[in-house]
């Protein structure tokens, strides 16, 4: 490096002194992309490019990597070809790209349908999960509200909603509802509030409860039928006790009774 000003010592954590004269380009980049920063100044030195534009991962004197991108161009220097480069820091923008990445991830790849809602009761997303269990494709759902999926749910049901939410942060409910194909199933959801830009979304995660209620008839039936089997245990030993009762009762009888025969 023939020049380089404080800003850009301080990305790589380096006094100015420390690069200039001392370090080549290749010092500050991580080993993974050294092969594309030197084919891009290759273009730029050989004339195929006068200038351009990306990002590549740079090595910190520290070992941490940081994110640029880079504007670069090509100059005259001393009578010589050379490149001379702006760079910008993006690395929280980059993280900030990552993590937007990986929560878009977990909201399409969940195991539950995750729909969020606006105060209006539309459907604004939805993620895939949520799109299989209703048959729909997400820009069908997307234009529906919440009275097209339940059955149940009217205006004025909605209104209780939101008044409710004025003192609960998430609440739980148990309701149903409607797949494209008009089948109605059970569900539990979770509702939660988001405030984003001066509105306030629901976000309901919904599990789908079918096979929970058909055991829970079935525990049903199964109790039902234990008391019907110890009411008739009880039967059994009444019945067993009156005639043992009756035996006690008989036997002096049929003793006497043949003691007169």
């Amino acid at each position: 490096f023939k020049y380089v000003n404080k800003a850009f010592a301080d990305m790589f954590g380096y006094e100015v002194d420390e690069i200039v004269n001392s370090l080549g380009m290749l010092d500050l980049i991580s080993p993974e992309d050294h092969m594309l920063v030197q084919k891009n100044i290759l273009l730029r030195e050989q004339g195929k490019l006068d200038s351009i534009r990306y990002t590549f991962r740079g090595l910190r004197k520290d070992g941490s990597i940081n994110y640029l991108e880079v504007h670069g161009s090509r100059i005259q220097h001393e009578g010589k070809q050379g490149v001379m480069g702006t760079l910008i820091d993006i690395t929280e923008a980059k993280k900030a790209e990552e993590s937007l990445k990986l929560s878009q991830f977990i909201f399409d790849e969940a195991s539950v349908g995750i729909f969020l809602v606006d105060e209006d009761a539309n459907i604004v997303n939805v993620n895939q999960h949520g799109c299989r269990a209703l048959g729909y494709e997400k820009e069908e759902l997307c234009t529906l509200s919440i009275y097209d999926i339940d059955p149940s749910f009217t205006q004025g049901k909605w209104v209780k909603h939101l008044e409710s939410f004025n003192h609960l942060t998430s609440q739980t409910i148990e309701t149903n509802h409607r797949r494209k194909n008009g089948e109605v199933f059970p569900v539990e959801i979770l509702i939660s509030l988001m405030p984003h830009n001066d509105k306030v979304f629901r976000v309901s995660f919904v599990h789908d409860i079918t096979e929970k209620q058909q055991a829970k008839t079935q525990q049903q039936k199964l109790e039902e039928h234990y008391k019907q089997v110890q009411k008739l245990e009880a039967l059994g030993r009444l019945a067993g006790g009156v005639a043992h009762d009756l035996n006690n009762l008989l036997t002096p009888i049929l003793g006497y009774a043949d003691l007169l025969g």
